[in-house]
């Protein structure tokens, strides 16, 4: 990238032009976001608990995304917009599986909710459809705080943003 009077840093690091048109780099800052999922399980009585099976992390560019349990909620961290994050649920009793997509698109929270998942649908293979034209672009670009389904035993998913402004979101998987 160039600065405001031609020069490059040895680096690559961006420059930003000051008022005196300075060409001493300054970093731009990168937003990181985080997303914490809480899950709730409405139905006990239907014998079938959900649990995380597969985690995995999708980057638009070079930043940093991980998951990590903090205070007992998994919790996703990015280093900048352009990023998501999937979790596949399966229930153990009933074998139902589901996977939850959530991430960040133009500095906007977005989800998604992927019902009877086949074996080879992984939640790292479903993750990157989301991406560079792989049929599941619209969902990330529609930018949804909330989203909802039925699986094909008849058993209702929701994701809703409970905190969907910011860099600190929360997202509340709810299973029926």
């Amino acid at each position: 990238m160039v600065d405001a009077v031609g020069g490059h840093s040895a680096d690559k690091t961006p420059h930003i032009a000051t008022a005196s048109f300075s060409s001493a780099p300054h970093r731009i800052p990168q937003m990181s976001y985080t997303i914490t999922v809480r899950v709730f399980q409405t139905n006990p009585n239907s014998g079938a608990y959900f649990r995380i099976v597969e985690q995995t992390t999708f980057r638009s560019g070079d930043g940093k995304n991980e998951w990590n349990l903090i205070q007992g909620a998994p919790t996703i961290s990015f280093g900048f917009s352009g990023s998501s994050g999937a979790l596949r649920f399966k229930s153990d009793k009933t074998n139902e599986p589901f996977i939850v997509v959530l991430g960040v698109h133009n500095y906007k929270r977005w989800c998604d909710i992927v019902t009877d998942p086949t074996p080879l649908q992984t939640a790292m293979a479903i993750n990157e459809e989301y991406y560079g034209g792989g049929g599941r672009d619209r969902c990330r670009e529609r930018q949804n705080a909330s989203c909802n389904t039925t699986n094909s035993r008849g058993r209702k998913i929701t994701v809703n943003y409970s905190v969907a402004d910011g860099n600190c979101l929360v997202a509340d998987v709810i299973v029926g």
